[in-house]
């Protein structure tokens, strides 16, 4: 089974649609290498809700493509006949399939056997399940069985049904460049890199490079499909290793750190790649959700991002690939001799809060208000020290206009305004009484109590003001 990228619905490129169908290395396929047909439950009178094997063999085939399982292993217990349908079902479903079967050696060792082209591997089964003794085998530590590289152990339980597929002891992850025997064998001769359990989580859903291509300069021509793990470039002096790297990173604008480092990231563009060669660069990035993005530049223009459909979007590489770093061979050596530079390559490591940010500013504002109240509560506390400071003097000077009589003279002054505002009160009164007589004439008594002696009893001119009733009488009765 060979899988293939549809480039088509990814990038309108030519160039890029033909990189992604290139190989481009391993990757990890999930493997449920035990699946029994539909004879091995009828055979050990297993229940199974299913009524024939046409029905059995439909089930596995879904349930595979639900667990995401895309390789299998039928495996009958000493025989391969049987297994043929389910085999046939799960090929024309896509899901590449091994024929295979379980055999019991005379001391209990059991195996898996797997058939391809004409090759076969072999599975010891049932491991977790090993006497102590054994059990030192797969494990490599007994000294007796002590070996230079490590047994592969997988998952790879007993799957009699499509609920058994969902369990992550039924399948396990193995890294292969295409599906065969001899993918599986090398796999087993490096199990620390290429077997992952069933159990473990899937990466995290992250930005990648799918392809780079190279129209005119010194790589005119070349296409690289890029593997979804770890890309290695090894190949002799001159062959392009640093063009490629430092085509990846003019392609993303970005520019180099380093001082050496940039001046031949310059001398790579001017006399390598040359004006008028086009690089580009197919990436897929999964936030806010999963799109793909064709960033081109040619020499010496700014770099253009289109959508899947080739329209020109108002993006910079930046916007789609946040983040991304790219660093020349000898760029990392340069750094580490300035400690400021040091400082900025491993910050990339330090993992950033995205809420501290806002916390940051609240906190500020925060600061900021109690400032501005600190500073008016200083204000209120010098004018407070002033009035206390002159606290002492009004004392004193108080004491002097006691000395002298000043309260004595200020009651008098007081007696003054009241009689002051007897006056007032007559002329107010007068000029209502002078309004109203030529409508009400005699008719309207005149109040004259406000100059009674009684009212004016206390008062030190109340003979004077008391002259003020036979006045208004007089006045009033003339009018």
């Amino acid at each position: 089974m060979k899988t293939v990228i549809d480039g088509a619905d990814l990038t309108p490129s030519q160039p890029l649609d033909a990189a992604l169908r290139l190989p481009n290395g391993g990757r990890f396929y999930r493997c449920a290498l035990r699946v029994n047909p539909f004879s091995y439950l009828l055979r050990h009178a297993n229940q199974t809700p299913f009524s024939g094997e046409t029905e059995y063999n439909a089930a596995i085939v879904t349930g595979c493509h639900v667990a995401g399982i895309e390789v299998i292993g039928v495996t009958d217990d000493r025989r391969m006949q049987e297994s043929a349908g389910l085999i046939q079902a799960a090929r024309d479903a896509g899901i590449y399939a091994f024929t295979g079967c379980e055999a019991v050696t005379k001391d209990g060792v059991r195996f898996l056997c797997l058939f391809g082209s004409g090759q076969e591997a072999c599975v010891a089964t049932h491991v977790a399940d090993a006497p102590d003794a054994i059990q030192r085998i797969p494990e490599n530590s007994g000294a007796e069985h002590k070996r230079g590289r490590a047994i592969a152990i997988m998952n790879a339980s007993d799957v009699n049904g499509p609920e058994d597929l969902m369990k992550d002891g039924a399948s396990c992850f193995i890294k292969m460049s295409s599906v065969s025997v001899e993918a599986l064998r090398q796999a087993f001769l490096d199990p620390e890199s290429r077997i992952r359990p069933g159990s473990d989580p899937r990466p995290e859903p992250h930005a990648e490079f799918l392809a780079v291509t190279w129209e005119g300069g010194f790589l005119g021509g070349t296409s690289v499909h890029l593997n979804p793990n770890l890309n290695v470039l090894a190949d002799g002096r001159g062959t392009g290793k640093s063009t490629m790297i430092e085509s990846i990173r003019y392609a993303l604008g970005l520019e180099p750190l380093g001082d050496e480092a940039r001046n031949t990231h310059e001398g790579v563009i001017r006399h390598v790649l040359r004006s008028g060669t086009k690089i580009s660069l197919l990436v897929r990035s999964h936030r806010p959700n999963q799109r793909c993005y064709t960033i081109e530049r040619s020499v010496p223009n700014p770099p253009l991002v289109k959508d899947e459909a080739g329209e020109v979007l108002e993006l910079s590489p930046a916007d789609v690939i946040p983040g991304v770093e790219v660093f020349g061979q000898h760029e990392i050596s340069e750094l580490t001799r300035s400690r400021e530079k040091l400082t900025r390559l491993l910050e990339r490591f330090v993992d950033r809060d995205p809420a501290l940010s806002g916390r940051k500013s609240r906190l500020r504002l925060e600061l900021e208000r109690s400032r501005g109240r600190i500073v008016d509560l200083l204000r209120e506390m010098m004018a407070l020290d002033e009035r206390l400071a002159a606290l002492p003097g009004l004392e004193e000077a108080r004491k002097h206009f006691q000395e002298a009589g000043l309260e004595e003279r200020l009651g008098e002054k007081s007696l003054l305004l009241r009689e002051e505002r007897v006056f007032a009160d007559a002329r107010e009164r007068m000029d209502l009484i002078r309004a109203l007589h030529g409508v009400v004439g005699d008719a309207m008594p005149v109040d004259t109590a406000f100059v009674s002696a009684e009212a004016l009893e206390g008062l030190p001119n109340a003979a004077i003001l008391a002259r003020m009733g036979p006045v208004l009488d007089t006045r009033l009765g003339q009018n």
